[in-house]
């Protein structure tokens, strides 16, 4: 009896499940998804268990910043509601921006001037019980001065800092069912010289990420996630509601995760009307233009305005502010069936290279997304990509710096905007595996620019740096942990090895199954948790045959694609042409044969060829014609050994 299907019968799941063809692979599962099997909350057929849960959490956030200062103070409650079996005995407060505190541990070099005291927590309650969080904090300091060398410093007053205050530890019991109120007040300085995915673009701009506490994610896999960001690895959230109200002085802009709400409250009637009208409008509208935001009579007259946003089920929120950026807008229909649209915007530096077409390109892709790849309609009201300093995501909004050629603008916003399904609309860990989400923006990005930009095909990003190094010490199996690969494996990994995968995959499967079994897959764990697993058997699942052999050497081996021409000849009325697979990933096979008539014949042999374990594959051609030369790859397929895709009639 194979593995999976043991698991199976420990566990006692139901007989469909147990028939699933994903369960006659050996494939390797790793020790702490086997136990959510075994526990009944994840299923081998790929859907979510009968007993799945997943907790969740709604923030009210509301925050007065200071652009000129960097000051960021912030006040919340959270809604934190406990679905799991599990009696907690403590809560979990994750602290991002303490990547900048003195002493955290980093995978990237920050400026010298950036680096502070991190945030100050000034105050916590729990159901309106004060925890006296300064008398915590001087515990903690004296603990570090006298060389405690425990991770987690200090006990009592119900709360303490661990991970060089990455994560705060509430001490609490909540109930499986319970649901607890947090309010929480802090404050600390935005990053100015270090952008890395948040922090200033110029001196009066910010794009501000990760900027208040939030409850860590609780699951049926690890517990706890007390991951601490390090800045390489990217992020794990639940779900929940968001309320945010984000205060700052006059003549600035505010865009945000979620709509904004009160748009007639914070500017001057005629951009009010204009950023209304875009609601419906197949046009750029230019709610504010370069002349007008000189006259700097666009938001409301008060000394301060709040602006105030709301967006359901998501699992972040970011905004963004400058005094003097361009603001266009517009919108399309995502949903031909229910006609349901959706409103997107560009904010901008009117010096911009590109961020002038950025409105329309946004619009240009999530119509392809909507309908093509991944053909599910945009899932949210709203979309804005903000002219900042990086290239980086966020629910309902981009972190995109400027771009001199049009390929790499449409690639690098159709590119975050994909991001909207993973991580954002599927819930991936992307901690642990970041190739869950950057390998289908990164395949879904070639498959945009492709129907965006015609004067060159544009293929699977990074896939040349893969070619150089693909089989190297650098070259490490797709499974390997994200918060533990450092690059550049982690871009290998996350980018163009996974894309390439997902590239072979809809090889073998073919556009309409791979279509089928990627929209139920995200049918059935949109706004949930997926592992790797409930990818890999779902599309086993539906697509009615093991994938195990292709999973197991791309995921869980060492290897690398590479194929050779073994071997041309004649034999009577045919030719032989002997394919060997020389490394261990299996790839799909494309010859293109020159005649010496000036004829060409392009030959594609799918993945499916290597099901098997062979390691060599023929083909034969009616010999009415003489054989010029024969090459063997695609662009979009990388292999080691280039120096034997070659065969021309004077090798013979």
């Amino acid at each position: 009896m194979n593995r999976i299907a043991m698991v199976a019968l420990v566990a006692g799941l139901a007989a469909a499940a147990t028939s699933s063809p994903a369960q006659t692979s050996d494939l390797y599962i790793t020790r702490d998804i086997r136990r959510a099997y075994e526990n009944g909350t994840r299923s081998l057929d790929g859907r979510p268990g009968r007993g799945y849960w997943q907790n969740r959490a709604d923030y009210d956030i509301g925050v007065r910043f200071d652009p000129l200062t960097g000051l960021l103070e912030g006040r919340e409650t959270i809604e934190y509601f406990n679905y799991s079996p599990d009696t907690l005995s403590r809560l979990v407060l994750k602290v991002f921006p303490n990547y900048y505190k003195r002493g955290s541990v980093r995978d990237r070099a920050i400026h010298p001037d950036d680096t502070g005291e991190g945030v100050t927590i000034d105050a916590v309650a729990i159901n309106g019980e004060d925890l006296n969080v300064t008398a915590a904090a001087d515990r903690d300091r004296r603990a570090e001065r006298v060389g405690a060398q425990s991770q987690s410093r200090g006990t009592g007053a119900g709360w303490h800092e661990t991970d060089n205050g990455m994560h705060f530890i509430i001490s609490r019991v909540v109930a499986p069912g319970e649901r607890v109120t947090l309010e929480v007040a802090w404050h600390y300085g935005v990053n100015r010289g270090s952008h890395l995915r948040t922090g200033a673009v110029d001196s009066t701009t910010y794009f501000v990420a990760y900027f208040f506490p939030r409850i860590a994610v609780y699951d049926d896999i690890d517990g706890w996630d007390l991951t601490p960001y390090a800045g390489n690895a990217e992020f794990y959230n639940d779900f929940g509601d968001f309320q945010i109200t984000v205060d700052v002085p006059r003549h600035y802009l505010v865009w945000a995760t979620g709509l904004l709400q009160n748009v007639d409250d914070v500017v001057e009637p005629q951009y009010a009307a204009r950023y209304k009208s875009a609601f419906e409008s197949d046009t750029i509208v230019h709610v504010v233009d370069s002349e007008e935001m000189a006259s700097r009579r666009i938001t409301a007259t008060s000394d301060r305005n709040s602006w105030r946003f709301a967006a359901e089920n998501v699992n972040d929120v970011a905004f963004a502010t400058s005094d003097h950026y361009l603001w266009d807008a517009t919108s399309l229909v995502v949903d031909s069936t229910t006609g349901r649209r959706v409103l997107v915007e560009a904010a901008f530096n009117d010096t911009s290279a590109d961020f002038h077409e950025v409105a329309e390109i946004a619009r240009a892709s999530i119509e392809i997304m909507s309908n093509d790849m991944p053909g599910v309609p945009y899932p949210y009201p709203n979309l804005t990509v903000f002219n900042g300093l990086d290239e980086m995501e966020y629910p309902m909004m981009v972190n995109d710096h400027s771009l001199e050629d049009p390929l790499s603008t449409i690639s690098l916003t159709a590119h975050e905007i994909f991001h909207t399904y993973f991580p954002f609309f599927m819930g991936t860990n992307e901690t642990k595996y970041a190739w869950m989400d950057e390998g289908w923006a990164t395949y879904g990005t070639a498959v945009i620019a492709n129907q965006l930009f015609l004067e060159w095909p544009s293929y699977i990003y990074g896939i040349e740096y893969y070619r150089l190094v693909a089989g190297s010490y650098l070259d490490v199996p797709l499974y390997a942990g994200s918060d533990f690969t450092k690059r550049p494996s982690y871009f290998l990994n996350s980018y163009p090895k996974s894309a390439l995968f997902y590239y072979v995959l809809e090889d073998l499967l073919g556009e309409e199954m791979f279509e089928n079994a990627l929209h139920e897959y995200v049918r059935r764990w949109n706004g949930k948790h997926p592992t790797p697993y409930d990818f890999f058997f779902t599309f086993s699942d539906v697509c009615g045959q093991d994938l195990g052999w292709l999973y197991q050497p791309w995921f869980f081996e060492y290897g690398y694609p590479d194929l050779a021409i073994a071997d041309v000849s004649r034999e009577g009325d045919f030719y032989r042409v002997v394919i060997e697979r020389v490394g261990r990933y299996p790839v799909p096979i494309d010859l293109r044969i020159a005649f010496a008539d000036g004829s060409v014949s392009d030959q594609h042999a799918p993945v499916s060829v290597w099901r098997d374990g062979i390691r060599s594959w023929t083909l034969e051609l009616p010999a009415d014609k003489v054989i010029e030369t024969i090459e063997l790859g695609e662009p979009n397929i990388p292999d080691a050994d280039p120096s034997n895709n070659w065969y021309t009639t004077d090798s013979r």
